[in-house]
């Protein structure tokens, strides 16, 4: 409505005998104008302070090519195995509109993940930022939780889970895989999952990712690219509300 009066007065549209809420024809013209430059300063002002104040900016980046790394395998107490775990892992970047200074790095940058299926909660932990250092105690969880991610092309690697070769269950892993030497979580079986990521840093307010999930049912081979992860769009609506 308020672009069709702007086009009407920059058209020259004679307002004359028309009246709005006792308003004379001027003083309708002038209303107009007003609203419209507030709604053009408050907008213009946003994106002002956007570019201005460096606040970070998380973004969902991608995949990671899958990686295989090999993992210790606790079978009994003090005996281990090695294993190759094929890892899923997303990538994340801050595209901060303003890159400069410290306020606009993601501080304590910390991710959340969580797995259903027919809405029904199957498993949550707390993500692992694959390039950072691997804790040796418990007292170093908290800290590797969060990760410092700058606005400079950095990306903040987020392990999702693995399987191990040979096997179809999915293991969703944490910092704490490294203290146990096993799965520190419970198994996921091979079906099709919601994954839900949410980061949220000190300094930059919570954002949650979904992700379909889809591990096959069959024995990982050599094919990085069994376990299938796809962010999942928002729907589009049509007028009147039908999805298309």
């Amino acid at each position: 409505m308020l672009a069709f009066l702007m086009t009407a007065i920059g058209l020259g549209f004679d307002f004359s005998g028309f009246s709005f809420l006792g308003l004379s024809s001027d003083g309708l013209r002038l209303m107009i104008l007003i609203a419209f430059g507030t709604f053009f300063i408050l907008t213009g002002w946003r994106e002002v302070d956007a570019f201005l104040q460096p606040h970070p900016r998380v973004e969902y980046a991608g995949l990671f090519p899958t990686s295989i790394r090999r993992l210790e395998y606790r079978v009994k107490y003090g005996t281990y195995e090695v294993h190759d775990g094929y890892f899923v892992r997303l990538v994340f970047q801050n595209k901060a509109k303003n890159p400069s200074g410290q306020q606009s790095t993601a501080q304590d940058l910390a991710a959340r993940i969580t797995v259903f299926q027919n809405g029904q909660q199957i498993d949550a932990w707390d993500g692992r930022w694959a390039n950072s250092d691997r804790p040796t105690t418990t007292g170093d969880i908290t800290r590797l939780n969060g990760f410092e991610l700058k606005a400079n092309g950095q990306e903040a690697i987020l392990d999702i889970g693995f399987r191990f070769h040979g096997e179809k269950d999915f293991w969703g892993f944490d910092n704490l895989h490294y203290l146990e030497q096993s799965p520190s979580r419970i198994p996921i079986k091979p079906s099709v999952y919601i994954l839900k990521a949410t980061l949220g840093a000190s300094n930059w307010q919570k954002r949650t990712w979904s992700f379909a999930l889809n591990i096959p049912d069959e024995a990982q081979s050599d094919d990085i690219r069994q376990v299938q992860i796809e962010p999942i769009k928002k729907p589009a609506f049509r007028k009147g509300g039908s999805q298309t």
